[in-house]
């Protein structure tokens, strides 16, 4: 199950991508996420690890995740290593209104196995609108900076 979705945020790109690659911020825009971090060192690159805990219908879920591409300006990717449904990626950015603006748009894949795979017509529809309903939450976040 794949699911796109785009925001424009009236923020320079530079700053919309340094926020969004601090993983601790990944808890202040994404409503079930109540912990992430990165456990690998330096900066984020090719083969930085890191986890998040999500709270889905109150059970804490710890995935883990490695990254697995990063184009400075233009996008990272990601894919869990181990997950209770296994995912991947991808943010890219892309200057909007004249590069006062950024255009965020968030791929991503769940790839539920086993008898969870039944179960995808079902997790759809809420995984897209849980996407979309953070993405807003991170749009009102970035803006409202100063």
């Amino acid at each position: 199950m794949q699911i796109t979705r785009s925001v424009i945020i009236r923020r320079p790109l530079p700053e919309v991508e340094a926020w969004l690659s601090d993983i601790a911020n990944d808890r202040l825009w994404q409503e079930d996420v109540v912990e992430s971090g990165v456990t690998s060192e330096g900066a984020v690159r090719v083969g930085t690890e890191g986890y998040e805990v999500r709270r889905l219908f109150g059970i804490p879920l710890r995935t883990f995740w490695v990254i697995t591409g990063v184009e400075p300006g233009r996008s990272y990717s990601f894919k869990s290593t181990e997950a209770f449904v296994p995912y991947a990626g991808t943010v890219n950015f892309e200057p909007a209104d004249s590069g006062d603006s950024t255009r965020l748009t968030y791929s991503f894949t769940l790839l539920p196995e086993g008898l969870l795979a039944l179960f995808e017509p079902l997790m759809e529809p809420l995984v897209a609108n849980r996407l979309r309903a953070d993405l807003e939450h991170l749009v009102k976040i970035l803006e409202n900076r100063t």
